[in-house]
């Protein structure tokens, strides 16, 4: 098993930079030196789903992550379950937000890790994928790449599982993601310059990708990796008629601002989104 340089690591396989304004109520100790990866978890009134989460991420090489924690304000019984799991937490906020893409922002904004990747409540990672893509790219604390794209298990309402595989970007992203966001492991600096606007209620995620991916140099805008690294739950009011709705309104607006695709490439694109959705509400997936 191939391990970190000391010389660029610290011998436990973290950066050896301490943030001291980082010591705060809630935080390990141990995390005030940056890891190599960031997870953030945004959660709402979903504990059960959190603890499947915490078990995902239980299951990682500690040395690897810190685990970033932004509650909405639950009262279910959610902080119970984060007291639970301390021991895995790195940092934790529960005060109110304007959404799940605004409390996204502030677990970005409190991470220290090379790459960050966003595991809400339900979203799991398997077992050792922090480790699986370290040990493909073993110099990843040196890659000079704005994304890392991995591959993703979705899981249907009916227990059956779907593999999606990566998506050549440049073929693609015109149209759509490349691969679920709950596979996307964003460098941090360059995710820091490109934040989830509010401008996009539910495409938000959709058009970060497509604004790091048109600042960037082709070369450098992603890495894409033959590894599935998470577990995520489609269906029920993800494929709701007025999310539907609200996703064609903002793609369209994605399309056009940010990857400036022709009227034609972008009617062709609503027409696939809306087979799509005939698809799944004959499988009974869309309400």
């Amino acid at each position: 098993m191939r391990k970190f340089s000391t010389a660029r690591l610290g011998a436990n396989g973290r950066h050896p930079v301490k943030h001291k304004e980082r010591q705060q109520s809630g935080m390990r100790p141990e995390a005030i030196i940056d890891p190599l990866f960031s997870i953030v978890t945004v959660v709402l009134n979903n504990k059960e789903g959190l603890i499947r989460t915490a078990q995902s991420i239980e299951r990682q090489n500690s040395s690897l992550y810190e685990w970033v924690v932004i509650d909405g304000g639950s009262t279910d019984g959610t902080l119970e379950v984060l007291e639970a799991y301390s021991k895995i937490t790195s940092v934790k906020v529960s005060e109110p937000d304007k959404g799940i893409y605004d409390a996204m922002n502030k677990g970005l904004n409190l991470c220290t890790g090379s790459f960050v990747v966003f595991l809400n409540a339900d979203d799991q990672l398997v077992s050792d994928a922090l480790q699986s893509i370290f040990e493909m790219v073993p110099d990843i604390s040196d890659l000079d790449v704005a994304m890392l794209f991995c591959e993703v298990n979705l899981l249907l309402p009916d227990g059956k599982v779907r593999h999606r595989s990566v998506l050549d970007p440049e073929r693609h992203l015109w149209h759509r993601m490349p691969t679920s966001h709950q596979a996307i492991f964003f460098e941090r600096q360059t995710h820091l310059r490109f934040q989830y606007s509010a401008r996009f209620p539910v495409s938000a995620d959709y058009a970060t990708v497509a604004e790091i991916y048109a600042a960037s140099v082709k070369e450098r805008a992603a890495l894409s990796l033959p590894i599935v690294v998470s577990e995520t739950p489609i269906g029920g009011n993800s494929f709701s008629s007025s999310n539907w709705r609200k996703l064609l309104t903002d793609h369209w607006r994605i399309q056009t601002e940010i990857l400036q695709v022709g009227l034609s490439w972008r009617l062709l694109s609503i027409a696939r989104k809306l087979a799509i959705t005939g698809y799944l509400r004959a499988l009974s997936y869309v309400r």
